[in-house]
């Protein structure tokens, strides 16, 4: 499995709870939330396919971002709890 990165602007602000099935379906796939918009996930097929999965759940004008994360890459969080421990595990010490 490839550890990703997923980010999103959300723009429908009056029916945030709309975005409920975005979040749901992150968290489906084991998703952690390490920022207010910002979740690490591990998932079994590419990054093209994990955006198609989560696209669906977003608005026209949102925007979704989707990035692998290379084991071994450098990286330093301030972060909510359980990123550290999920970066370590899936990519590597921080460094």
């Amino acid at each position: 499995m490839a550890a990703y990165l997923v980010t999103y602007d959300l723009t429908q602000e009056a029916s945030w709870s709309s975005y409920s099935d975005l979040t749901k379906a992150i968290e489906k796939l084991g998703g952690l939330n390490t920022q207010k918009s910002v979740w690490l996930v591990q998932y079994s097929n590419s990054a093209t396919s994990l955006f198609e999965a989560l696209e669906k759940h977003v608005h026209d004008k949102d925007r979704l971002f989707v990035a692998e994360l290379a084991k071994g890459g450098s990286w330093l969080s301030r972060s909510f709890k359980g990123t550290n421990d999920w970066m370590t595990r899936n990519i590597g010490s921080a460094h």
